[in-house]
Protein backbone atom coordinates (compact mmCIF):
# COMPACT_ATOMS: atom_id res chain seq x y z
CA UNK A 1 0.00 0.00 0.00
CA UNK A 2 0.93 3.85 -1.05
CA UNK A 3 2.33 5.91 2.99
CA UNK A 4 -0.98 7.97 1.62
CA UNK A 5 -3.56 4.44 1.71
CA UNK A 6 -1.94 3.81 4.93
CA UNK A 7 -2.67 7.61 6.91
CA UNK A 8 -6.03 7.78 5.62
CA UNK A 9 -6.74 4.58 7.18
CA UNK A 10 -5.27 4.86 10.33
CA UNK A 11 -6.90 8.69 10.68
CA UNK A 12 -10.56 6.50 10.10
CA UNK A 13 -9.77 4.25 13.05
CA UNK A 14 -8.88 7.09 15.21
CA UNK A 15 -11.70 8.77 14.42
CA UNK A 16 -14.53 5.91 14.93
CA UNK A 17 -16.88 6.96 17.16
CA UNK A 18 -18.65 4.48 19.49
CA UNK A 19 -22.12 3.46 18.48
CA UNK A 20 -25.04 5.59 19.55
CA UNK A 21 -28.06 3.33 20.71
CA UNK A 22 -30.65 5.84 19.54
CA UNK A 23 -28.86 5.87 15.85
CA UNK A 24 -28.95 2.26 15.78
CA UNK A 25 -32.42 1.73 16.73
CA UNK A 26 -33.18 3.92 13.94
CA UNK A 27 -31.68 2.29 11.55
CA UNK A 28 -34.09 -0.48 12.16
CA UNK A 29 -37.47 -0.92 10.75
CA UNK A 30 -39.10 -0.24 13.83
CA UNK A 31 -37.13 3.11 14.31
CA UNK A 32 -38.08 3.47 10.80
CA UNK A 33 -41.89 3.67 11.85
CA UNK A 34 -41.21 5.11 15.12
CA UNK A 35 -40.36 8.10 13.14
CA UNK A 36 -42.79 8.57 10.75
CA UNK A 37 -45.40 8.02 13.74
CA UNK A 38 -43.81 11.15 14.99
CA UNK A 39 -44.06 13.05 12.04
CA UNK A 40 -48.29 11.89 11.35
CA UNK A 41 -48.18 13.35 14.78
CA UNK A 42 -46.60 16.46 14.29
CA UNK A 43 -48.53 16.89 11.16
CA UNK A 44 -51.32 16.35 13.07
CA UNK A 45 -50.49 18.95 15.73
CA UNK A 46 -49.41 21.75 13.17
CA UNK A 47 -53.29 21.31 11.41
CA UNK A 48 -54.78 21.71 14.54
CA UNK A 49 -52.73 24.89 15.54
Amino acid sequence: MSQDSVRVEQAALETTREPNKALALLGTSMGRNLGLVIALLLICLVGVI
